[in-house]
């Protein structure tokens, strides 16, 4: 649409034959000499202008105007920005003739509107237009209402406003790229070289600046780079400049830069900066030790202070002014120089128990230096390397060694582990005086408090009950116990020292490997009896084990040192030995009680036997004995028997049931006859019941009815049942073994004279 006749459809001159076309149009007509609406045109003379107002009762007549670019300027700034208008205007029933009266004096009514609104936008500043365009935003909604309400009252039109200023949507981001200039520091007069990268945005709280500054892009870039030139000349050290560009230096050049450019409605969105016209000083950060060797007093040979130092440049300025030393050598030559006159002077005992005070002095003489250079000592650390002060941290210390027990015929081998420390030297300081090894010192009354203790402990215990103890036998601790707090006792005595832990453990030794070998397995043993009375053989078969060494015949294990097989066969021979003495009612158990009684003669036997040879106890267990010939053939006459008899059983339980099943038939056929006879008696006494005439015959039909019913047959299993009752296997009590046991403990047997006679035969008293 023209913007020149935009309000066209509100208001719209015409020809004065034209009529309205709704009742939402109305013509108004305008006297020109005196501006004013008449109800109709005289019938002579005049001047005259004829309009059509159309009032918004009806939604199409609403004008738009777009982009009306007001100007606002600041004579005294010497600038002006233009204010862009975008309305919709419509007329109110009723208001027509003051509409057309408010806009005849122009061309056009669409001029004469755009020329009120530019009016009021210039009067609304109220002179003070520089206030105005910095606060725009906080009063761009005062500028709406203002016109809303001076075209409402003076024009009688209804005003939508949209208000932005003009050129805003043309407002871009634009950026510094990579550019490069010459730069200094204050305390430098050396030219830098520095590259600078940003972009500047709009400040949203500042756009007015911005617009005003529209097209300014190479003087905006210019004031960045000055500002850097002037705010690193001023403030920034070379230091800073070279190790800080990135960090503080970028983050304060953003903030001053920020500060500027909100002068010109802009603010940086990011900010770059790098140089390479500045090497960083060396940083000493190395774990290297600089040793100085130095003379003592009191001490023979030289000793050498282990110094470990960490600087980090603080001042490159400083140290270019020193010409700029190699860090390394640097040190190496301060402490020297530091360190030999200050130890000069020292006792070598002192500079053992106390070098604190000797390490300060150090400390705050080197900081001291590093400081002229433009450095900061963030760590340093002097030490006198001297074998003694180790005992301060933490040592470990082992003995491993072979030592007699209260037994001088049995030795044990034995290792000891010490971890230890002795925060006070001084605690120990004859030693140090004398210049003993204090760690070989320790080792040795380790190891005398360790033969001292194990000459007092049995083998048996050692062996048995190194970890654990038992209390039945009066003991408190385990031996690895009483070591343990023998040991920690002795040192903290006697070397005033912190044990952090004492592990004794015990080594394998030719016994050692020898007992655990046989405890780790089970043994099998198998024999056959050949009793000499009853003329029978009977093989035996069974278990043992290891348990310990007898508490008294270490020595003959450690002679002896048997395998597995060695005492499998000592056993064997010893109970065949034995057991063919037995008559074979004797061998030939039959129930638990006498397995139990034998078994526990038996482990008595071999026990004694095996203690006497290699002086281990031991333990037989899951005895058993296989049938004799004998028993087989017995066994074997008695299945085939009883065979034979359950064939015969059967047979007879089968033709038993043939004739019953005979019988039964028959028996049906006859039951069948009676059922049908019943039924019909049923239903006769049915009929009789209650009838008195009939009395006597109803008295017939009741015991006729009884008669039947006990005559059916009601079949019995027990003749089946008493069949198979005869069947059912007997057993055969047979004779006890505790015959044998009374034979043993109470009799005096002449024919097996084994059991009543010989230590080596008896049971314990009250275990059978």
């Amino acid at each position: 649409m023209n913007q020149g006749t935009f309000l066209d459809r509100v208001i719209r001159q015409v020809h004065e034959t034209t009529k309205a076309n709704s009742y939402t149009e109305k013509v108004v007509i305008i006297d020109n000499k005196k501006g004013k609406a008449i109800p109709k045109k005289p019938l002579f003379g005049g001047n005259f202008k004829f309009y059509i107002v159309a009032n918004n009762d009806d939604a199409v007549n609403i004008a738009e105007r777009k982009n009306l670019i007001c100007k606002v300027i600041d004579f005294a700034n010497d600038c002006e920005i233009g204010i862009s208008i975008t309305y919709r205007a419509s007329c109110n029933p009723g208001n027509e003739e003051r509409v057309a009266e408010a806009l005849c004096h122009s061309q056009s009514p669409s001029s004469e509107l755009d020329n009120k609104i530019q009016k009021w936008i210039a009067r609304f500043p109220q002179n003070n237009t520089a206030s105005f365009l910095e606060n725009y935003f906080f009063q761009v909604e005062q500028l709406r209402e203002y016109l809303t309400k001076n075209v409402q009252e003076e024009v009688g039109i209804s005003l939508h406003l949209k208000i932005s200023l003009d050129k805003e949507e043309q407002l871009r981001t634009f950026s510094i790229d990579n550019i490069q200039f010459s730069v200094y520091v204050n305390d430098c007069n050396d030219e830098l070289s520095l590259q600078l990268s940003t972009e500047l945005i709009v400040d949203e709280q500042n756009k007015v600046k911005a617009i005003l500054n529209y097209g300014r892009e190479l003087l905006l870039a210019n004031v960045v780079k000055a500002e850097v030139k002037n705010y690193l000349s001023k403030n920034v050290t070379l230091h800073k400049f070279c190790y800080h560009l990135k960090d503080t230096v970028r983050q304060e050049l953003l903030h001053n830069l920020n500060r500027i450019l909100i002068n010109y409605g802009r603010k940086l969105e990011y900010l770059s900066l790098a140089s390479n016209s500045v090497t960083p000083a060396q940083e000493l950060l190395n774990d290297r030790s600089y040793d100085i060797v130095c003379t003592v007093k009191g001490y023979p040979q030289p000793i050498v202070v282990q110094n470990k130092l960490y600087m980090i440049p603080k001042d490159i300025g400083r140290y270019r002014a020193a010409q700029s030393p190699n860090l390394e050598t640097w040190v190496k030559s301060k402490l020297e120089s530091i360190i030999k006159p200050l130890l000069l002077q020292k006792e070598y005992i002192d500079i053992l128990l106390d070098f604190h005070p000797i390490e300060d002095i150090i400390k705050a003489k080197i900081e001291e230096a590093a400081n002229a250079l433009g450095y900061h000592v963030d760590q340093i650390v002097s030490v006198p390397d001297l074998e003694p002060l180790k005992l301060k941290d933490k040592f470990l210390l082992g003995i491993e060694d072979t030592f007699p027990t209260k037994d001088a015929r049995v030795d044990v081998k034995l290792s000891i582990s010490v971890t230890a420390k002795i925060p006070n030297l001084a605690s120990i300081k004859h030693h140090l005086n004398r210049q003993d090894d204090v760690k070989d010192l320790i080792k040795s009354a380790i190891y005398d408090a360790t033969r001292e203790y194990l000459t007092q402990t049995e083998p048996e215990r050692f062996y048995m009950r190194f970890a654990h103890y038992d209390k039945q036998l009066g003991e408190k601790q385990s031996v690895e116990q009483e070591l343990i707090d023998k040991i920690r006792k002795l040192l903290e005595e006697s070397f005033a020292a912190q044990v952090s832990s004492i592990v004794p453990k015990y080594l394998d030794t030719d016994i050692a490997k020898c007992f655990q070998e046989l405890r780790r397995q089970i043994g099998s043993i198998e024999f056959e009896v050949f009793s000499l009375k009853g003329r029978i053989k009977i093989k035996f078969q069974g278990d043992f084990q290891v348990l310990s060494v007898e508490k008294d015949s270490w020595y003959i294990f450690r002679d002896r040192q048997p395998k597995i097989n060695d005492i499998k066969e000592s056993i064997e021979r010893s109970l065949k030995a034995k057991l063919n003495t037995f008559d074979k009612e004797d061998l030939q158990y039959d129930d638990l009680d006498d397995l139990s009684l034998i078994e526990r003669v038996v482990n008595q036997w071999a026990r004694n036997n095996i203690i006497e040879q290699f002086g281990l106890e031991i333990y037989i267990s899951n005895l058993t004995r296989e049938h004799t010939e004998e028993e087989q053939s017995l066994y074997d006459a008695q299945r085939k028997l009883y065979k034979q008899e359950l064939e015969e059983y059967t047979e007879v339980i089968e033709a038993t049931k043939k004739q019953h099943h005979q019988q039964l038939e028959i028996s049906f056929r006859s039951e069948e006859v009676k059922y049908l006879e019943l039924d019909k008696l049923y239903q006769r006494r049915l009929q009789l019941t209650g009838d008195e005439e009939n009395e006597a015959e109803l008295v017939y039909v009741n015991e006729r009815i009884r008669e039947l019913e006990t005559g059916f047959i009601n079949p019995s299993l027990e003749d089946a049942r008493s069949t198979l009752n005869r069947l059912q296997p007997r057993k055969q009590k047979g004779k006890g073994f505790s015959e044998v046991a009374e034979k043993m403990n109470f009799l005096k047997n002449k024919a097996n004279p084994e059991i009543s006679s010989g230590n080596d035969t008896d049971t314990p008293d009250g275990k059978i």
